[in-house]
């Protein structure tokens, strides 16, 4: 195994912890953990298209990752009170979207790979951004209404944007396909 793969491998891992930790209320732990886990997204991307370590397993398990970490994180947060609720349900109904269209696709044997879009990528980092601001609010002991409402506000349209883009993306590929050919 490779090493951007080990590393998200222990994205993964780490995900049921951190989700543990921030509902334990220990902020400090859960920040370090989740800061340490997501500059791991950013690293074994990086070390895969450098090293040419690209793999098949790789391509899955880096989004996976992502989104055990996040989704799971952003429940535990709003079961701890931080984060509305609302806000923690829309980021998960985004991933079950995503991940229904690319499960449909392989069991429809659509060959389409939902490819990673820029707005998705913006929607992780500012979720991740979101959940770091977060935490850093319960270490602090500021009250939870110092959470900027325009990252609330940014991450809410982002996530629902790319969400909407995604299943744009696979409605059209499935239209495509039905298409008699020329």
């Amino acid at each position: 195994m490779t090493l951007p793969n080990i590393l998200c491998v222990l994205r993964l891992l780490a995900a049921p912890i951190v989700a543990a930790l921030i509902y334990k209320g220990e902020a400090t732990l859960a920040a370090t953990l989740f800061a340490v886990s997501a500059i791991t997204d950013a690293v074994d991307g990086y070390l895969a298209r450098r090293w040419r370590q690209i793999s098949v397993l790789g391509q899955m398990l880096d989004p996976l990752a992502d989104k055990a970490l996040i989704n799971l994180s952003y429940i535990a947060a709003a079961a701890a009170g931080p984060l509305p609720w609302w806000l923690a349900l829309l980021v998960l109904a985004r991933d079950v979207i995503i991940l229904a269209g690319a499960l449909l696709s392989r069991a429809l044997h659509l060959g389409h790979d939902l490819l990673p879009l820029a707005i998705g990528k913006i929607s992780t980092a500012l979720q991740m951004i979101l959940m770091v601001v977060t935490l850093g609010s319960g270490i602090l002991g500021v009250n939870t209404f110092a959470i900027p409402e325009a990252l609330i506000v940014a991450v809410t349209v982002v996530t629902i944007a790319s969400g909407v883009l995604y299943a744009g993306s696979w409605l059209l590929h499935l239209v495509a396909r039905r298409q008699p050919a020329p």
